[in-house]
Order: structure tokens, then sequence, then C-alpha cells
């Protein structure tokens, strides 16, 4: 499935300088959620507005080609960098 939605955003994507790490489906009790986490290849993390903008672009392209019908829960985050400075 990550080829797939690949195939539809990674243009999109890398005009913000992200790109699609994993995509995976678990199940618990009768929900099925579709999880894909975001990476950059930048020292930084991926701010809070990126990943909304990445959002954006990622459900319109799930919906338009029904990458997710038999699921009930999309959850797109970025992956961890691990330590991060406060910057406040």
């Amino acid at each position: 499935m990550k080829e797939e939605i690949n195939a539809f955003v990674k243009d999109a994507l890398e005009q913000l300088n992200i790109y699609i790490d994993d995509v995976y489906v678990e199940k618990k009790g009768k929900r099925k959620t579709l999880y894909i986490v975001l990476d950059t290849n930048e020292e930084k993390y991926i701010d809070l507005d990126t990943v909304v903008k990445a959002t954006e672009i990622l459900n319109k392209i799930v919906d338009e080609h029904h990458l997710a019908d038999d699921v009930d829960v999309l959850d797109i985050y970025a992956k961890e960098k691990g330590e991060i400075e406060n910057e406040w």
C-alpha cells in the first residue's frame, strides 16, 4: 500500500521536504486503523504545520482513489527524531 499511496503523493510531499516512511494497518477490537508515518531527511523534526499540510494532501488522495475503504481511521503522524531541545 505504501507504493500505491506514494505514486499519488510523492511529488507533493517532496515539496514539503518530507516522505512516507511507513504505512501499516492495525486492528484493535472492531476498529481498523491505517497509519501513515512521515519522515524527513533534514536534521530538524517535522513541525505540526507541515504534518497538517501533508494530512490534507493524503486525505484527499486516499479518499479519491479509495485506498482506505476498508479501514475506520486514518492516522498520519511524523516519525520521532529523538531528543529535541525546546526552542523556548
